[in-house]
């Protein structure tokens, strides 16, 4: 199952900052930025 949540992303001026992380039970595995 994959599991998300919306949270709205800090604005640094006209810009916007996103890190996405994968867990699967306890273990990172992976990070997108």
């Amino acid at each position: 199952w994959i599991r998300q949540a919306y949270h709205p992303l800090p604005r640094f001026g006209d810009k916007h900052a996103l890190i996405g992380s994968w867990v699967v039970g306890d273990r990172a595995c992976g990070m997108g930025i």
